[in-house]
């Protein structure tokens, strides 16, 4: 529970989701034991959103069958990014986030964003590497955006923290800046 939310309360730092993929897990194949049962263990990536698990077996003597079930995977609050998939150098954007409550709490959402590599913020129209807002928290899946500049090519990564009643989480991408070639 230690992860932000949970037992952990509304103040402790969330952990910093990064591992985000397409794909859980596969096994090409699973021995079952001799009640046709099989299990398999795994991380789950830190996406959060509804898992599907799709098996199909065979039997020594060819008899198939298949299934399939869901799971999610989530958090009481929800803060995804909402940034482009690269930039170029010169490129000037609305990047930040969509943030969803879980929770039904009203409150003040904090939030805290910090940008690494040829990226920044655009606060009074001077480039920054951070950005913080307190606002209040919707009730409702909400967007929020600050101005971004590219100053050059490399690799960038934005990180942010929410921080609302009930909940908190936190994510961090990378951002592709390609030269202009």
């Amino acid at each position: 529970w230690g992860f932000g939310g949970g037992l952990s309360g509304d103040d402790a730092d969330p952990r910093v989701r990064r591992n985000f993929q397409p794909l859980a897990y596969f096994a090409g194949a699973l021995r079952t034991d001799a009640n046709g049962d099989a299990s398999a263990t795994f991380t789950l990536p830190d996406d959060l959103t509804t898992w599907r698990v799709m098996v199909v077996g065979a039997s020594a003597d060819r008899r198939f069958g298949n299934g399939e079930t869901t799971f999610r995977a989530t958090k009481t609050l929800v803060a995804n990014p909402v940034m482009p998939q690269f930039a170029r150098p010169g490129d000037r954007f609305e990047g930040g986030l969509s943030v969803t409550n879980g929770t039904g709490a009203s409150g003040t959402l904090h939030l805290d964003a910090t940008l690494a590599g040829p990226l920044a913020f655009l606060v009074n129209d001077k480039p920054v590497m951070t950005a913080s807002l307190d606002t209040p928290l919707e009730r409702i899946t909400k967007a929020y955006r600050f101005p971004v500049v590219v100053n050059g090519a490399g690799d960038a990564t934005v990180t942010v923290h929410v921080r609302g009643p009930g909940g908190s989480d936190a994510f961090a991408i990378p951002l592709t800046v390609r030269d202009l070639d």
